[in-house]
């Protein structure tokens, strides 16, 4: 499978080699700046396109059926290999929950049947994610062929508004390094499913249960509900993110009620990134003066400062 790349273009900054700055250069770099100003702009007004169902059918993802999950792990130690995580070691391997280094866990739930259940937890890759749509610098993306959810570090701010967002409470933060990432599951997009990989997630290919099962939205809806159909007693009757939080392409089957399994209650068909999407222009709409400004007022104390020396020299 390939990734499909953007072509955007970027604003650089033009470094200083030498020791001076005429005002000629200055007033350059002045005029520079509304650029910026607009190109942050046009960046910041970029939101997370939604999309049908329809128009997702072909998006990637998987089924997780928690019925035949073992609880195993298997698919968090290949994770971690696969996407050169910080370990594989028994911390991260027998972690209940996604943190900072861990992209996917297994939690452990007691339901009212007295029995106990499995789930995998980690990204969801919603069909409109509040993720990509809270955050104000686009390095949260969605790819528009596979509906992968992924992050580019390069372009992270660490404002978190994407962990403030997400309803499902997986995207998590290095907390404990010096210089942090924003951390989520991207379909191993740029391991497994690149051009040399073997097309088909970590998680997935080291399931040895059958929970997991890797294909396109279209494809996981009918299994999921030929599943049901078959064995009516064995399933809950729903899948759970076909509708929910708007959709996304993680699908999951359960034999109890999902509100059992630690999933958000009351989510509703819609996102929050569509209920909230006023909000967000308001926050957004602060980002490009206060990113340009600060550019032009770096700028400005440059030539103050060279200047400075100048008129010391002269002195001298």
């Amino acid at each position: 499978m390939k990734k499909k790349k953007s072509n955007k273009d970027s604003v650089a900054i033009e470094t200083v080699e030498s020791d001076k700055i005429s005002r000629k250069d200055f007033l350059q770099k002045a005029a520079a700046v509304p650029l910026i100003i607009s190109g942050v702009g046009a960046i910041s007004s970029l939101d997370a396109a939604g999309v049908t169902h329809e128009e997702a059918r072909d998006f990637l993802g998987y089924l997780y059926d928690s019925t035949l999950c073992r609880g195993c792990r298997a698919c968090v130690g290949n994770c971690i290999k696969v996407n050169d995580m910080k370990s594989l070691d028994g911390e991260n391997w027998n972690k209940r929950d996604t943190d900072g280094y861990t992209r996917t866990s297994i939690r452990i739930y007691k339901h009212d049947k007295n029995q106990f259940d499995f789930i995998k937890a980690g990204c969801n890759h919603c069909l409109h994610p509040s993720c990509v749509s809270a955050c104000p610098v686009t390095a949260m993306m969605k790819d528009p062929v596979t509906g992968i959810v992924y992050n580019d570090p390069s372009k992270c701010i660490g404002c978190r508004y994407c962990m403030v967002a997400c309803p499902f409470d997986v995207v998590k933060f290095e907390w404990d390094n010096t210089f942090p990432k924003v951390v989520k599951c991207d379909l191993c997009i740029n391991t497994n499913l690149s051009e040399t990989g073997p097309g088909i997630p970590g998680c997935v290919q080291a399931c040895p249960s059958g929970a997991l099962k890797f294909g396109t939205r279209e494809e996981l809806l009918k299994e999921a509900k030929k599943r049901i159909a078959e064995n009516p007693e064995r399933y809950n009757p729903k899948v759970y993110g076909e509708t929910d939080g708007g959709g996304t392409s993680i699908l999951y089957l359960a034999d109890t009620n999902f509100n059992n399994l630690g999933f958000p209650k009351d989510l509703g068909d819609k996102s929050p990134a569509v209920l909230s999407e006023k909000l967000q222009s308001t926050y957004k709409g602060l980002v490009a003066p206060i990113v340009g400004y600060g550019m032009l007022a770096y700028v400005v104390f440059q030539n103050y400062m060279l200047q400075k020396d100048e008129d010391k020299e002269k002195k001298e």
